[in-house]
C-alpha cells in the first residue's frame, strides 16, 4: 500500500495582549522560553491621539514549533507578576492558535519590509536587499528577524539609533549593552567605532548578534573602507553583565562565549543601552568607571511614567541629562559627565 502525504506541520501561535509598558519584558521571555520568532504590533495605536495611545494595549505575537512543550500557562502567570518588578502588564489576555508551517514561514516575508531607521541605515531582512542607491544611499544594515530583540521595527531601537548617528565618532570605542540582535552594534561600526564590546545576559541574543555580525562583516568593511575608517575594527560578544567589565572582575569560566575575547575593562567613549529602565537605573551607579571622562550615555527602553526614575540614578551617578527623546510613549536619554553636560 502506497503511504499518503505526511500530515501538515502546524506552529503554535501564541498572542499576549498587554500594556506599552510591559512589551519589552514580555518579547524577553518569549524568547527565553523557546520562541521561533517575535511580533509587536501597534498598528492601531499608531493611528491614535495621545491619550489614546496610552489606553490602547500592544499585542506581542510569538511562535513555537509545532514539538515545543506548552507554555501558554507559562506566560499568562509571568506576565501578570511583572508588576512585582515596577512593570504594569495591564489586563493581560493571551490567545492561542496554529497556523501552517508554509503560512509561519510567510508571515516575517509579510511583516519584515526594508524599513529606514534614523537619518543614516535601512534594515532589511536578508531575503529583500534593496540596491546600495535606494533609499538615498542609506548603509544596509541586514537582520534575520526572531531571535532576539531589536530589528528597528520597535521605537526603542529607532531612538537608540538616532542618538547613536549624533554621538559616535571614528575612533570611539563603544559598549552596547544588552545587544539583542546586534543592530547597535552594526550601527556603531558603520558610523566609524573603532572597537566594539557587545554584551547581553541572554546566550542566544549573543549568538545571534554574532550572526548579524558576521552576515554584515563584508559590507561593512566595505563601507569603511570608503570612509577612510580602516576596515578591521574590535568586535567583542560577552555572555554576561557588565559588571564582567569591572576592573578585577573574575575572568569567564571556560566554555563561556567570552572567555576567548576577554576585553580590557573601560573607559567607553559611548555606553548605550536599549534595556528595561530599572536595569538602566542599576547601569547608572556603574557609568563612572564605564565612561570615560568625556564619554556619553545612550538610554533607551524608557517609558514615559519611569524617566524620572532613569534621571535621578543618573544624577545621583554623577551625569546630568542633555536631552530627552520621545516616540510616543517611549523615551531615550543622552547624558554625559555634570561638569561637561551642555
Amino acid at each position: 500500500m502506497k503511504a499518503g502525504p505526511p500530515p501538515p506541520v502546524e506552529y503554535l501561535r501564541i498572542a499576549v495582549h498587554t500594556t506599552p509598558e510591559a512589551v519589552e519584558a514580555v518579547s524577553y521571555h518569549l524568547q527565553r522560553l523557546g520562541a521561533g520568532g517575535v511580533e509587536i504590533r501597534d498598528e492601531a495605536r499608531d493611528e491614535a491621539g495621545d491619550r489614546a495611545r496610552e489606553e490602547l494595549p500592544v499585542v506581542v505575537v510569538a511562535y513555537f514549533p509545532p514539538e515545543h512543550p506548552p507554555v501558554a500557562d507559562d506566560i499568562l502567570a509571568w506576565t501578570r507578576q511583572l508588576s512585582e518588578f515596577g512593570l504594569n502588564p495591564g489586563d493581560v489576555r493571551v490567545e492561542i492558535d496554529r497556523i501552517p508551517e508554509e503560512a509561519w514561514a510567510e508571515s516575517w516575508k509579510q511583516y519584515y519590509r526594508p524599513l529606514p531607521v534614523g537619518r543614516r541605515f535601512i534594515v532589511c531582512p536578508s531575503w529583500e536587499i534593496p540596491p546600495r542607491d535606494e533609499f538615498g544611499g542609506r548603509i544596509r544594515l541586514v537582520l534575520d528577524p526572531g531571535q532576539a530583540f531589536g530589528t528597528g521595527q520597535h521605537p526603542t531601537t529607532r531612538l537608540a539609533v538616532e542618538l547613536l548617528e549624533e554621538v559616535v565618532m571614528p575612533g570611539h570605542r563603544l559598549l552596547d549593552a544588552g545587544c539583542g540582535s546586534g543592530i547597535l552594534t552594526l550601527a556603531g561600526l558603520a558610523l566609524g567605532a573603532s572597537e566594539v564590546v557587545a554584551l547581553d545576559i541572554d546566550p542566544v541574543a549573543c549568538r545571534v548578534a554574532r550572526q548579524n555580525w558576521h552576515a554584515n562583516r563584508r559590507r561593512l568593511a566595505r563601507l569603511r573602507e570608503e570612509q577612510g575608517l580602516g576596515s578591521k575594527p574590535r568586535v567583542r560578544f560577552i555572555n554576561g553583565s557588565w559588571e564582567s567589565l569591572r576592573p578585577g572582575a573574575a575572568r569567564p569560566r571556560a566554555g563561556d562565549p567570552g572567555a576567548r575575547a576577554r576585553p580590557r575593562p573601560g573607559p567607553f567613549d559611548v555606553v548605550v543601552a536599549n534595556i528595561l529602565a530599572d536595569v538602566l537605573v542599576s547601569l547608572a551607579a556603574d557609568l563612572p568607571w564605564l565612561l570615560a571622562p568625556e564619554g556619553t550615555f545612550l538610554g533607551s527602553g524608557i517609558i514615559n511614567s519611569k524617566a524620572h526614575e532613569v534621571e535621578a540614578a543618573l544624577t545621583a551617578a554623577g551625569y546630568s541629562v542633555v536631552e530627552w527623546r520621545a516616540d510616543g510613549e517611549w523615551r531615550a536619554v543622552r547624558a554625559r559627565g555634570a561638569s561637561r553636560a551642555g
